[in-house]
């Protein structure tokens, strides 16, 4: 059975975010950080983390990107939240652990937007990570995704941005699409849309090499139903991983982008 442990955790900017650690009590020996997709909060992954407790006697993190759920700070003008903001607060709470913790290993299991950011994570930072796993993630390059949804994407990423910038943030609950987000977020995400590129805003670091140059394993689940992000768009971002020892891509029957969540055993029964 898994006991709940929030931690307030302050960052070296001043800026904090209470994270959940859900553990048996017994095991150390390996810890799986859950990061969620684009304005989803962190608690919404709790019946994942349960099970992967439960199932495979591993702890689980889920917490919360600046600006959503429990962190202090907000997504507006002021702030300057993006996909490098979200691996620099990561790269913070990894550390604390590592320096705290015995885990044998740890991995990313990244949801949509988690894992785009778990990839430039551990290809950045491999020797902090042994295991990156996908699950409904993608690089939603346009001109690569199939059907109608191609002209949704090429109409968001020439629009989104200019609106988050003239609102200050950008609306994703008027749009049925993400939630309130940071205007440089929309910026990293919408570059991705029109390049399928993930070259984020605010740093010179190369990781689409560093990707293609990773070598610990990569784990993706798709499912069937997922009109979001479709099988073939998963496996563009798993055939990146051009160095990996251990790549496998599993498409997973009756679910969609979200719904997966509520049975989350047919995951967790395909992680070692």
């Amino acid at each position: 059975m898994a006991y709940e442990e929030e931690v307030l955790f302050k960052f070296n900017k001043g800026h904090k975010v209470s994270y959940k650690l859900f553990s048996d009590g017994i095991s150390e020996s390996g810890l799986v950080i859950i990061l969620p997709a684009m304005g989803v909060r962190g608690s919404y992954y709790k019946r994942l983390a349960r099970c992967i407790v439960e199932e495979k006697e591993k702890d689980v993190i889920t917490l919360d990107y600046r600006g959503m759920g429990t962190s202090t700070v907000r997504a507006d003008r002021r702030n300057k939240i993006g996909y490098q903001a979200m691996i620099n607060d990561l790269y913070e709470i990894v550390n604390s652990i590592i320096d705290d913790k015995s885990y044998n290993q740890i991995e990313l299991c990244g949801h949509s937007l988690g894992g785009q950011v778990a990839c430039m994570f551990g290809a950045r930072y491999s020797d902090c990570i042994n295991h990156i796993i996908l699950i409904g993630s993608s690089l939603p390059y346009y001109k690569d995704w199939p059907g109608k949804r191609r002209h949704w994407l090429k109409f968001a990423g020439k629009f989104f941005v200019p609106l988050s910038q003239l609102i200050g943030y950008f609306p994703g609950q008027k749009f049925g699409f993400a939630g309130r987000e940071g205007i440089q977020t929309m910026k990293d995400w919408c570059h991705l849309v029109n390049t399928g590129r993930l070259e984020p805003m605010g740093s010179s670091f190369n990781y689409n090499s560093a990707i293609e140059k990773y070598t610990g394993k990569v784990r993706a689940f798709s499912f069937t139903e997922d009109e979001m992000t479709p099988s073939e768009t998963v496996s563009q971002l798993v055939n990146k991983f051009k160095s990996s020892a251990s790549v496998s891509h599993h498409i997973i029957e009756g679910f969609n982008h979200f719904n997966w969540s509520k049975s989350p055993l047919h995951i967790v029964k395909h992680i070692p």
